[in-house]
This record gives structure tokens, sequence and C-alpha cells, in this order.
């Protein structure tokens, strides 16, 4: 339980700087986002989520390969709820292009994004415990900031909820995965004396996501 209570305070910490800093979420907030930007992000997103099943693959083969057997198993069982995901993000950009006048290069992925994808697939290489950090960053943020930014959305730039329904639905299914986190840690052998470096890792995953979300507001900054 301490290092849930560690690492998810670290996330929550997170979130505040990022409502207060970075340019994507303030726009978010302050009711400038626009719908192209939301398809880039939720196009971005969805290309992420459809490299999931494919790192969580390569988790269980380098757990297994270090001698890390519940990490593999996790791995496994996560990988059976994830398959697929992508798509709800493919149907919430086409949505979006259906009302709004967007264009195909207004949704290109981001090098942010591909920076994101293979250091994902490098950590998995270098220390499969950290994609297992990872995942606790992606499902607690998601159901921390997920709902609240829906909403402000809708509010905000009134854009319809049922076209976010890649945030909506891994908010809704993510609040059981982490209610089972502190169990999983342990079950899978996290030690609460290398909490320091678990936020290192943590740190490192936040960042990029930063640099991925300022990036979508470029275009933006550069046309204003």
């Amino acid at each position: 339980m301490l290092i849930y209570q560690n690492l998810t305070q670290h996330i929550q910490d997170y979130f505040k700087t990022l409502k207060r800093t970075n340019s994507f979420y303030q726009r978010i907030f302050n009711g400038t986002l626009t719908a192209a930007e939301l398809a880039c992000f939720l196009q971005n997103v969805s290309f992420l989520t459809a490299h999931t099943p494919e790192h969580l693959t390569l988790a269980a083969t380098t757990a297994r390969a270090q001698g890390h057997e519940p990490l593999a198993h996790y791995f496994e069982e996560k990988f059976r709820e994830e398959v697929g995901h992508d798509q709800w993000g493919i149907e919430d950009v086409a949505a979006l292009r259906k009302r709004f006048p967007i264009t195909q290069d207004q949704i290109g992925i981001v090098s942010e994004m591909q920076v994101l994808v293979a250091s994902n697939e490098a950590m998995i290489l270098r220390d499969p415990f950290q994609y297992f950090i990872y995942i606790l960053y992606a499902e607690y943020f998601t159901v921390l900031a997920g709902p609240t930014c829906v909403r402000a959305i809708e509010n905000n730039s009134k854009i319809p909820p049922g076209m976010m329904t890649i945030i909506s639905k891994h908010a809704e299914l993510d609040q059981h995965h982490i209610a089972e986190w502190a169990k999983d840690a342990e079950e899978v052998g996290l030690n609460s004396a290398h909490c320091a470096a678990y936020r290192k890792v943590l740190d490192g995953i936040m960042d990029r996501y930063s640099l991925f979300c300022e990036a979508l507001t470029r275009p933006h900054e550069k046309a204003a």
C-alpha cells in the first residue's frame, strides 16, 4: 500500500502542475481548445493504445526470460483486457471529422508520440518492472484526469462527450484496475524501499507525456 500511496500522490501532484503549466491542458480549461486539437490528441492516443497489446506481449516475454514469472502473468492478464481499445479513438476521430472541419494534416502522429512509444519499448527491454509503473501511471492518470477533462471540453468547447469515448471508457474500466494495483504491486514483487527509483521512472514517463501534449498546441500558437 505504501508504494501505491507514494506513486499515486506523485501523479496527483503532476496533474495539478499540468493544468497550471502545460499549454494543452490550459486550453482545455480556459475554453480555447479546438476540435482539431482534440482530434489530434485522440488520434495520437489511439496510436499509443494500438501499441499496448504488442508492448504487453513483449513485457511478458521479457519478464519471463528474466525469471519474473508473477510479473509475466500480470502482463498476460492485462493483454486480454486491452486488445481493440484503439478502435474507440478511431471512431471518436471519425465523429469529430464528420461534425467539424478537420483536415487529415491536422491529425498526424506527432514526433513526441513516436518518442513516447519507442521509450515504452526501450523501458520494457531494460526493466519490465518499469512498464508495470507505466501501466499504473496510464490507468491512474486516466481515472484522475479523464472525467474532469471530458466535462471541461464539453462545457468550454461544446464538444459532446460521445466524441471522447476512448477517454471515458478507459476511465470507467481503469477504476477497477487501480483499485487492485496495491495488491498487484506486492504480488509482482515491487519493493517499498525502492519508491524513490519508481518515482524517477514516473518522472520520465510524465515528462514525455507533457512534451507530447505541448506539441499538440504548437501549430495553434504559431498561428496566433
